[in-house]
């Protein structure tokens, strides 16, 4: 079950969120409460809506909740929580709120004209960008901010941390907005990211796009446009577009299944005929399931794997070493390379669980790379047809 959430108070929203599984408890379901939430929101950031999903199985003999049953439901046991319920839907197992994810939109509230914090409106403090310059040209802001459509690396406005490495800097800003409200304007930024959930690496863009609308409006006007923030370069990529020359998305046709104690290569994928899917290049095959580097350089590889272990569960054999391993491979030496790797057991997951794994690999000219699932467990898995695998050359 999807749930759609509004908090007015997202500094503990995914505390609140958490402890929001008492709720869910009191409509007595059978199964034990996992609550996964689409994304947290980054230090600073309040959230007005976000969503996550539940499983909920109740005892023989009744009927699901219907939507608007487990919404009015769930709001009224959350009446001391600063959280309601905006809507409910009925999922696939293979949903995950959080793996699932496509886009984000992020939006920038400024107030312009204010030397001082005490001058802000006191519902406004904390919640908005306070600037001392009373000339805020709208159209200077809204066409800089459209420099910044499209898929460009944002690098350059990501903060370094260990897990760094590890996410693609390589975002398509889909739509940004600047609208004029009554105490303040409203920067909208609509933001997806290709192949993996979207975490927060656009901090710096307001900043990016007023050093634009400055410089436009200094050329136009002859009055002063400052800012109290330091000037932020945009990359060169920005202008013109960088084209993706290498870079694919593919789903499995149709199940796979893996016997016990056995390691399979995927094959058979297929490019989804539905929009937003893509293929870049000619380095992907997807019969053997197998992308070949055209270029040296680091790549950025996931895959989503559906594993359907029902007839293990069901059978009640399953034990605490059992588990099943998802590796993206170079050669096929999942040992003699360094591969992506996630391991999960089974014995704590439902009937049907995603598996994800993601990260970069470098590759040589010739090199290839593809899917693995290991099953160490007792008896027979399937994979399932829709599983996806995504690759993308980030650079030399």
């Amino acid at each position: 079950m999807l749930i759609k959430l509004f908090s007015i108070s997202s500094s503990a929203l995914l505390l609140r969120w958490t402890n929001s599984k008492d709720a869910l408890r009191k409509l007595r379901p059978v199964n034990e409460i996992a609550v996964f939430i689409s994304s947290r929101t980054d230090s600073g950031v309040h959230a007005l809506q976000n969503s996550a999903h539940v499983d909920i199985q109740r005892k023989e003999g009744n009927m699901p909740f219907s939507e608007q049953v487990l919404v009015d439901a769930l709001n009224y046991h959350l009446q001391s929580e600063p959280i309601s319920i905006i809507k409910a839907f009925r999922v696939p197992d293979t949903f995950h709120a959080r793996y699932c994810a496509l886009s984000r939109t992020y939006l920038y509230r400024l107030v312009t004209g204010v030397t001082h914090h005490s001058q802000i409106p006191v519902f406004e403090r904390n919640l908005c960008w306070a600037l001392p310059t009373k000339h805020f040209s709208t159209e200077a802001v809204q066409d800089a901010a459209q420099l910044l459509k499209g898929t460009h690396d944002f690098s350059t406005f990501r903060s370094l941390n260990s897990e760094t490495p590890f996410r693609s800097p390589v975002k398509t800003l889909q739509e940004a907005t600047v609208a004029p409200e009554f105490v303040h304007f409203h920067i909208s930024l609509g933001v997806r990211a290709q192949g993996q959930p979207l975490y927060s690496t656009l901090g710096a863009i307001p900043e990016a796009t007023e050093r634009r609308a400055e410089a436009a409006v200094n050329r136009q006007s002859n009055f002063n446009f400052t800012l109290p923030s330091p000037p932020v370069t945009l990359p060169e990529s920005f202008a013109p577009y960088r084209r993706v020359e290498q870079a694919f998305h593919s789903k499995l046709k149709g199940p796979i299944t893996v016997d016990k104690k056995t390691l399979v290569e995927l094959h058979n994928f297929q490019t989804p005929s539905t929009k937003g899917a893509f293929q870049r290049g000619t380095g992907m095959n997807l019969l053997t399931g197998r992308f070949t580097a055209p270029l040296s350089g680091i790549y950025q590889f996931s895959a989503n794997i559906h594993i359907d272990h029902s007839e293990l569960k069901s059978k009640g054999q399953l034990r605490a070493r059992d588990n099943v391993r998802v590796l993206i491979c170079i050669e096929s030496l999942c040992h003699g390379y360094t591969s992506l790797e996630m391991i999960v057991g089974l014995e704590s997951n439902s009937k049907i669980f995603t598996v994800f794994v993601h990260g970069l690999l470098e590759l040589q000219v010739g090199q290839y790379t593809s899917v693995f699932v290991d099953n160490g467990s007792g008896a027979p898995i399937t994979v399932q047809n829709g599983s996806d695998f995504t690759g993308l050359f980030l650079g030399a």
